[in-house]
Order: structure tokens, then sequence, then C-alpha cells
């Protein structure tokens, strides 16, 4: 949303710019950006400069780290987990 505050042309939508209701366009952005952390890709909305290319790779780049945070997270806890085998406690 910044991005657009500075630069209206930051973005390639489906639709002009002017046509979408700020409800719409915060919804367009949401999606864009879930699709930028999720690395799935772009088909409708596109970044338009460089400026909005780069936020989209740090955003893409911040997600795949995100990701392998939480699974360390996980793997840390299940091997930090007392093992009980042989000893007939569940």
């Amino acid at each position: 949303m910044i991005a657009l505050t500075w630069a209206p042309d930051a973005f390639h939508f489906p639709i002009p710019l002017s046509e979408p209701s700020p409800q719409a366009l915060v919804g367009d952005m949401v999606y864009f950006s879930l699709f930028t952390l999720a690395t799935l890709g772009y088909g409708d909305n596109l970044p338009n400069s460089d400026t909005t290319k780069m936020l989209a790779v740090i955003d893409a780049v911040g997600g795949q780290f995100y990701v392998a945070v939480v699974v360390a997270v996980f793997v840390g806890m299940y091997a930090a987990q007392p093992r009980t085998e042989g000893t007939g406690e569940t």
C-alpha cells in the first residue's frame, strides 16, 4: 500500500487503478503479498517498478525464512522431548 502511495503506477492491475474501491485495492494488495510470501508466482497483479520488484523479492525471501524458522522451532520442540521407550510409560 505504501508503494502505491508513493507511485500509483508501481503495480500492474488487470483493471485500471482508478476503478476499484479502496476495499478491493486492499484485497488486491493482501492477495499480492500472500502470493509473494508463498512464492506461488503472479498472474494478474504484477510489480511494475524496480522498487516494487525489490520489495517483492524481500517479501518472498522473508516468507521462506519464516517457514524455515517455524519448522525449526517444531523440530527443536520434538527433539527436546524426553524419550520414554522401553519403560512401558506413554
